[in-house]
């Protein structure tokens, strides 16, 4: 942000349907006292200003006899520039460079009666045919001649073309070349400068592009040496080139994307970095010899440096793509500012700030619970805003994309690559799109070990109802996590918004399971209790009616997985009370039928609100805990084959380098056995390769055995807890998702969720929550650790389940025994163990007190 503004004293508009570049403007006194402003556009058109007048009276502004010359060229106009380029002549001649030429154009004037009669003329004197297509132009006395000027022409191929004013001198190509960059001309060190390709900043003498063209040895004309190099590190925008008069320096200033830099006798000067963008920018020095730039932002802001040092900076009315210098109507140093489509300004630097006042301030007393509840009350209207925005967001993407979902009741089966038959469901997508889509990218996604084909397709230019259908098989694994399968359609709208649409249903129950004789009695039971009356199982499973003797009268149906070795699962109805159990030799496979328990339970008494379905045993803690360890071993034995396959393939290469260091010595010598130690590292490499593999199965499996203990988890904690408040927190500690990356386990990220719960959500006391929060996420190599964390949560959760038995002796031993697990809680920890512990003791003396006292008044 800038404090002042430029002031405009002279501005017209060259056209309207032009265009212009940095290389499109020229100052120039030409072959007069006061300078010319030149601009030639894109179209072909040459334009030469010399306002009259003075900048502060009545004819500070644009007139018509303003306009020097104006002369249609009939080609693109690519840069201008100024010098004596015809021989026997002393004055300066105009250098116009075009995609396929360079003309050199005079001026001539014949005068009139009156001021507006002068007539002035632009004359070709000579031009020079190219034949690469030109870059930029370059106009100076090379080789230090005197009185005269010649031309240097930059092709888009990097060759350089010399014209010794009509003459064409030489052509020689610079090295490594791939774009065309900014290149200038030193007179006091007879050198070029420009940029290279890999953004180095290299100088060339004439005599050695000279005789470089000259050379009949192709190696010599190839490889040009540079005089000097410096490493800028960055795009170059422009470069320019100034002579010292009081200190008889020659400089050199670079504009980069980021940085000016300054060069002077082969030095660097210094370097600015600067926090904005440049654009172009003017190197000049003033009559005492100060160096000054003038720095055009792209946020249209004017930067007068002085060295590195930030003199002044004003705002510009427009974002010019050239800035000059220019003497002429009373200012000596005026801005001369053109823009990209045409526009022409003259303007200084203004002192006049911007006229603001800051209103007063009222100083009144703040209230504090007025103000409080004022933020609480915007707090939720933020929240409630939020959630109805991503509703709104879903709502408007459901209706430019129609999903709908048709799963088909009828089980087919198929036989798979192990000669096994397995059911599929065919499962079909329709989608409809209510406006014109480039593409559309539908998926559709189920759990491991279910398996899709095909899984996703990509349509084009997507303007009618199209169907999408694939199958759906389970893989030989007896543990499901889930039957959800998800729709995900993601497309970008013809705004450029990007989109997603879900859409899930769930998979028939038959596809994984089929029916069985009922068990009396399994290991693991859970019981499901009903402020309802209970459904009748045939009405549950009507696709089971029928098979194994189910009636209207059973009250028990077993459920098997299709796998030969799945145990079976029983379902019992209770007759007199409202109950159902599940029962199984397998914990994980209770955990797909519960779900489905749940579910269909729920759509049965979908119109009654006060439907409720209550979990009042323990949490199977210890069954939870064996499966979380499991997938803890196989994990490290997985990571130990990891590391062991690194060890023996660093070894594998390191007899690879010896062997072929010998074979490439001239004296042939013995191998000493290499070649048998390599032939053993690769066996090894080939066995333990082979136990990775094995290895990722048996981790595969326990992913999803543990992916359904934690979903089973979720269901009978969300039934505990009926009013739902810590569900939130609880769901995403335990996600039934379960991944291993490479530099973390599924155990580092449960861990630390473990502890923030034990410090916030169940903390026992307010001084838990005031405990340093767990901050140090490590990797769990201690499993007795995790399964502390583990079982505290679970244990913490179950005793929110209501008690039947409420007497004050129970109470106060749950307490004693609280107090003590406290303290062996803090001991672990490694806090203060004599400051904790004693404060612990003391509290677990005074329940002990407390006890017998209420134990005396009983007998008494």
């Amino acid at each position: 942000m800038s404090l002042f503004r430029t002031k405009q004293f002279w501005s017209n508009q060259c056209s309207n349907d032009e265009e212009y570049d940095q290389n499109s403007l020229k100052v120039s006194r030409i072959n007069s006292d006061s300078d010319f402003v030149l601009i030639g556009s894109h179209s072909g058109i040459l334009r030469i200003y010399k306002p009259t007048g003075s900048a502060f009276g009545e004819n500070a502004f644009y007139r018509p006899n303003d306009l020097f010359l104006e002369s249609n060229l009939g080609d693109a106009i690519l840069q201008i520039d100024v010098g004596r380029l015809v021989s026997g002549s002393q004055s300066n001649q105009i250098a116009i460079l075009y995609p396929k030429s360079v003309g050199i154009y005079a001026i001539f004037s014949k005068d009139g009666i009156a001021e507006h009669g002068t007539q002035n003329d632009l004359n070709l004197v000579y031009e020079h045919k190219l034949r690469r297509n030109a870059a930029n132009l370059i106009v100076g006395s090379f080789g230090n001649v005197q009185n005269r000027d010649f031309l240097c022409v930059q092709s888009l191929d990097g060759i350089l073309t010399f014209f010794e004013q009509e003459t064409i001198s030489f052509s020689c190509c610079l090295p490594n070349f791939l774009l065309p960059a900014p290149i200038v001309y030193m007179k006091s060190f007879d050198i070029f400068v420009t940029v290279s390709s890999d953004w180095v900043l290299k100088s060339y003498k004439y005599k050695s592009l000279n005789d470089s063209a000259n050379s009949s040895n192709e190696d010599q004309a190839n490889n040009l040496d540079s005089l000097w190099e410096y490493n800028i590190g960055e795009s170059v925008l422009d470069i320019q080139t100034l002579y010292d008069d009081i200190s008889r320096q020659s400089h050199i200033a670079v504009l980069g994307e980021k940085s000016l830099f300054c060069f002077n006798d082969y030095r660097l000067r210094f370097m600015k970095k600067f926090e904005f963008l440049p654009h172009c920018f003017l190197f000049y020095f003033l009559d005492d010899g100060k160096c000054m730039f003038l720095v055009v932002a792209e946020t249209n802001t004017l930067l007068l440096y002085q060295g590195a040092t930030l003199k002044w900076s004003a705002k510009l009315d427009f974002l010019p793509t050239a800035i000059g210098r220019a003497f002429f109507m009373d200012i000596n140093g005026a801005l001369v500012t053109l823009s990209e489509d045409g526009y022409l300004q003259f303007a200084y630097l203004g002192s006049e700030p911007n006229v603001f006042s800051a209103p007063p301030l009222k100083n009144q007393e703040i209230d504090f619970d007025k103000i409080e509840n004022e933020l609480t009350t915007l707090n939720k209207l933020v929240k409630t805003y939020q959630v109805n925005n991503i509703s709104l967001t879903n709502l408007n993407a459901e209706r430019e994309l129609a999903i709908t979902i048709t799963i088909l009741p009828q089980i087919e089966y198929f036989t798979s690559d192990s000669q096994d038959e397995k059911p599929c469901c065919k499962v079909s997508v329709e989608i409809s799109p209510n406006a014109v889509f480039e593409e559309v990218h539908l998926s559709v996604n189920v759990r491991k070990p279910l398996t899709t084909i095909p899984s996703s397709e990509i349509y084009y230019n997507l303007t009618q109802t199209t169907s999408f259908n694939c199958f759906i098989y389970p893989n030989d694994n007896y543990s499901i996590p889930t039957l959800e399968l998800e729709v995900i359609a993601s497309f970008i709208t013809d705004l450029g918004v990007p989109r997603v649409c879900f859409k899930t249903a769930t998979l028939p129950l038959r596809l994984v399971y089929e029916s069985c004789p009922p068990l009396k009695d399994n290991k693991h039971k859970i019981t499901l209790n009903l402020n309802e009356t209970s459904v009748p199982l045939i009405e549950l499973f009507s696709e089971f009616v029928g098979v194994n003797s189910l009636s209207s009268t059973s009250n028990a149906i077993g459920l098997k997985y299709f796998a030969p070795d799945s145990p079976p699962v029983t379902i019992l109805a209770a007759k007199s009370s409202k109950r159902y159990r599940l029962q199984s030799d397998e914990l994980v496979c209770l955990n797909l039928l519960v779900e489905e328990v749940i579910r269909r339970l729920k759509d049965y008494y979908a119109n009654r609100k006060s439907f409720t379905i209550t979990y009042s045993a323990q949490l199977p803690i210890d069954e939870c805990v064996k499966y979380v360890k499991d997938h803890f071993e196989i994990a490290q034995e997985m990571t130990s084959l990891q590391d062991e396959l690194n060890l023996l393939s660093t070894q594998h290469r390191l007899i690879q380098k010896r062997l072929i260091t010998k074979f490439k010595q001239k004296n042939p010598t013995p191998l000493n056995h290499l070649d048998i130690l390599l032939e053993k590292t690769y066996d090894d490499i080939t066995n333990v390769l082979n136990k990775v593999q094995d290895k990722r199965n048996s981790l595969r499996n326990a992913q999803i055995k543990l992916s359904c203990i934690l979903n089973l988890l979720k269901m009978l904690i969300n039934l505990i807890d009926e009013n739902g408040k810590n569900m939130e927190m609880i769901d995403a500690t335990f996600l039934s998702h379960v991944y291993d990356y490479e530099d973390q386990n599924w155990e580092d990220t449960i861990d630390a969720a473990l502890c923030f719960l034990l410090r916030t959500l169940l903390a026992k006391s307010e001084k838990d929550k005031l405990r340093a929060p767990h901050t140090n996420f490590e990797e769990v190599k201690d499993f007795s650790k995790l399964e502390k964390h583990f079982v505290q949560v679970l244990e913490r959760i179950s005793r929110a389940i209501p008690k039947s038995d409420n007497n004050d002796e129970y109470k106060i031993v749950t307490e004693v025994a609280e107090v003590v697990e406290e303290a062996k809680e803090m001991e672990e920890e490694g806090n203060d163990i004599g400051t904790e512990f004693a404060a612990a003791s003391t509290r677990a003396l005074s329940a002990r007190r407390s006890l017998l006292k209420r134990r005396y008044k009983t007998d008494v």
